[in-house]
């Protein structure tokens, strides 16, 4: 379905360059951006205490019977409002969940997620940090030869990454 090469096999080849770093990085914050844009679905808790017109207007009659009966719990309305309140300061988006180097596929400056089980709403800060430990990981203990590289290589493949994510999803996350 995609001729290509993952990412994982790329980074050991010498001189795959920057381009395709900044790639992955610009795709992983397109898929992000897109899914605050569009409005990642909102979790139970926030569609259980403040419910809107359209939660109201698209649900179920068995959804909204669970709303009526967490809306007249004080105690799970406090809960959930104190859950609420702890996670308010992440940012949440489509997060992939498991996106290392072998679940990135890369054809040109093409690239492809795949393996999304894992995935679901959450801080994008996370997929950027798989990738990066991944390739932390084989500058600090590779696994054979061709895992090797130089702290260069590793700043470089960081910052071509972090440019192309921060090109997309915007300044001032890292």
């Amino acid at each position: 379905w995609m001729d290509g090469a993952t990412l994982y096999s790329l980074r050991r080849r010498r001189g795959h360059g920057a381009l395709v770093d900044e790639a992955v990085g610009k795709a992983l914050g397109q898929v992000q951006r897109c899914s605050l844009r569009a409005g990642a679905p909102a979790d139970f808790a926030t569609r259980a205490l403040w419910t809107s017109p359209e939660v109201f207007a698209s649900a179920s009659p068995a959804m909204l019977k669970l709303i009526r009966d967490v809306q007249a719990d004080a105690a799970a309305q406090e809960r959930l409002s104190w859950l609420l309140s702890s996670e308010r300061h992440v940012a949440r988006a489509a997060v992939h969940g498991d996106c290392r180097q072998p679940n990135v596929l890369v054809r040109g400056r093409r690239v492809v997620f795949v393996d999304w089980e894992a995935s679901g709403a959450g801080d994008p800060c996370r997929d950027v940090g798989m990738l990066l430990a991944d390739d932390y990981r084989c500058w600090l203990a590779p696994e054979s030869r061709r895992e090797r590289q130089t702290e260069a290589m590793r700043d470089a493949h960081f910052e071509a990454l972090l440019a192309g994510w921060e090109s997309e999803w915007g300044p001032g996350h890292r």
